[in-house]
């Protein structure tokens, strides 16, 4: 004898059945949903963390080359030479560096009773120079002065006479002295005899 089921209990078996199908879709949908949440979540933060570096390192670019930008060109303050270094400046060049006096004569006149002598300087070409003829002996100086007169290519010292009232009789040296305002120097000696009267 076969049996038969009874309907209400096929439809509660159906509607159970239902029920476990639902909860395990929800379920699933619920796992994908947080995952992507979850993944979302990552990829937004990793955004958010990342624009503020970013920034930060945009801003420390901009700053270096500001920094570089303000520092090129610009004096190093505070640099002192070391102690006992030499720095030449214009003012301590010796004054030979510039002027080569050269006297060219020295010699006793008769006629006029008097030394004369002559020069000129090299490397230096200009007017208002004051040439020096120095006489020496025995630690005594005569001295007789002349304007420096511009040439072509030299300054020219000439002229000079010194009366034999200021010299003695004797063994004279003389130098051609010169100095003006950009230049100076002085000449190699000649001698010069100083007759008796």
């Amino acid at each position: 004898m076969k049996s038969r089921r009874n309907p209400k209990t096929l439809l509660a078996l159906l509607a159970l059945a239902a029920m476990v199908a639902a909860a395990a879709g929800y379920l699933v949908t619920r796992a994908d949903g947080s995952a992507g949440v979850s993944a979302a979540g990552t990829s937004a933060g990793a955004s958010a963390a990342g624009t503020p570096s970013g920034t930060a390192a945009t801003s420390g670019t901009a700053s270096a080359a500001a920094a570089a930008s303000t520092s090129v060109g610009q004096p190093l303050e505070g640099l002192e030479p070391a102690p006992g270094t030499a720095v030449a400046t214009e003012e301590e060049l010796p004054a030979d560096a510039h002027a080569s006096p050269v006297l060219t004569y020295l010699d006793w006149s008769a006629d006029t009773r008097s030394a004369e002598a002559a020069g000129y300087v090299s490397g230096v070409v200009e007017d208002g120079g004051s040439c020096t003829l120095v006489l020496s002996r025995d630690g005594v100086s005569v001295t007789a002065e002349l304007s420096g007169t511009a040439d072509a290519s030299t300054t020219v010292c000439g002229g000079f006479q010194v009366p034999a009232a200021e010299l003695s009789p004797g063994t004279w040296t003389g130098v051609l002295q010169y100095s003006s305002a950009t230049a100076g120097g002085t000449s190699a000696a000649l001698s010069l005899e100083v007759p008796t009267s």
